[in-house]
């Protein structure tokens, strides 16, 4: 990499953000911060709103996000807290701390930002950005979560409103290790308004197990493992298999693997959305919400899919919530304005039973496992529409 010396005295800025958490975002972000300190450059990392339990404390004893610590000694630097200005961390079943450029400024029960406190984040942010810009050449920003939650847009200071206070390009992760990355990329670039969507430079695919010449063009791919591939052959027998149970029951419930727009990972989508089209089978599509980025999934998907399998699907169901209903209604009413597809319920995060519970027999821990859950199905889902679906009455 050649140095350039630009002689501006603002720090040029790139930013990481992702299509859900736990995409990758810290660790390549830090992999940026070395490579640019690797070539020369002053560098540091910088996190406007962030969300942890565990914290790093810098040398003057502020509390910041721990990977905005690891990033700063990836660009071998000391950490500050202009680093991570804002840090929401959980103290106590419902409540978090609101921590203030490394010191505690106030705790606040479950609830969303007020408009003007998500002016009072933005100015702290914008403070402590315009402080660092001055300092370093380059600055590798981090994005919170998803840039693209329906309900949470206004609200949103941990993304595009940074990116926009940094004047930043953005690089969009999606992990490919869970499944639907190409679906949640699609999505997130869909559902941002004109001037975020501009600014999305390109996309890091990352966590991928498989062949590289599948996926391009792709701005990186950081391999993860070898991936197995399922064969053509097998499409008979499962369609075989599928035959003989509907020979002998009135309804067979068919689950998909992965997300249907991977079709990459087998050269065909006949596990998904392949079988549905061959035997005219409706379709629930599900989304996990408990990482983020749900709505651009869903959004993705569909825009993805071809005309004939998007029309198989004839609802949402969103899986894994948490928190209050209220907060994410409105997002919801925009997913099927913009899609078409209605919500069918909203399923909260269900944990095992407990370990006293599991020591049960085999047969009575799942009998009673199955009661939980069809307990929880019939009081959150819209099992007369399932029914409807099934019967066409």
């Amino acid at each position: 990499m050649q140095i350039i010396k630009t002689g501006r005295r603002r720090a040029a800025a790139i930013m990481v953000q992702g299509t859900a958490s736990h995409v990758g975002k810290s660790t390549l972000a830090a992999a940026l911060c070395r490579i640019f300190a690797r070539h020369g450059y002053s560098v540091a990392p910088f996190k406007g709103w962030n969300m942890a339990l565990n914290s790093y404390v810098t040398a003057d004893g502020g509390e910041i996000g721990r990977a905005q610590g690891e990033q700063a000694e990836a660009c071998r630097i000391e950490a500050t807290v202009h680093m991570n200005p804002i840090l929401i961390k959980p103290s106590s079943p419902g409540k978090s701390e609101i921590i203030v450029r490394g010191r505690v400024f106030a705790e606040r029960g479950y609830a969303q930002n007020t408009l003007d406190e998500t002016a009072y984040m933005l100015q702290v942010i914008g403070e402590s950005l315009a402080l660092l810009l001055r300092e370093y050449e380059i600055l590798v920003l981090e994005g919170a979560g998803s840039p693209a939650e329906l309900n949470l847009v206004e609200r949103d200071v941990a993304n595009m409103k940074t990116a926009a206070l940094a004047e930043a390009p953005v690089l969009l992760v999606g992990d490919m290790e869970r499944g639907g990355a190409l679906a949640a990329c699609a999505g997130t670039v869909k559902l941002l308004p004109e001037k975020d969507r501009a600014r999305v430079a390109g996309f890091i695919l990352n966590k991928f197990r498989g062949d590289p010449i599948r996926l391009q063009p792709a701005v990186a791919i950081f391999p993860a493992g070898n991936d197995a591939a399922l064969t053509e052959a097998a499409f008979a027998v499962m369609l075989s298999a599928l035959e003989q149970l509907q020979a002998k029951y009135d309804v067979i419930v068919a689950c998909g693997y992965g997300n249907p727009t991977d079709a990459y990972r087998f050269g065909a989508g006949f596990v998904d959305l392949g079988l549905a089209s061959t035997v005219n089978a409706p379709v629930v599509l599900v989304a996990d919400i408990d990482r983020g980025g749900v709505f651009a999934s869903v959004a993705g998907t569909l825009e993805l899919l071809p005309a004939q399998e998007r029309d198989l699907v004839r609802g949402l169901v969103i899986n894994r919530f948490r928190g209050n209903m209220k907060f994410l209604q409105p997002g919801l009413s925009l997913l099927t304005e913009i899609t078409g597809k209605p919500v069918l319920g909203v399923f909260p995060y269900v944990h095992t039973l407990s370990k006293a519970d599991s020591a049960f027999p085999g047969r009575t821990w799942r009998e009673k496992y199955y009661r939980q859950l069809v307990a929880l199905l019939t009081k959150y889902i819209d099992t007369g529409f399932l029914k409807k679906m099934l019967c066409g009455k």
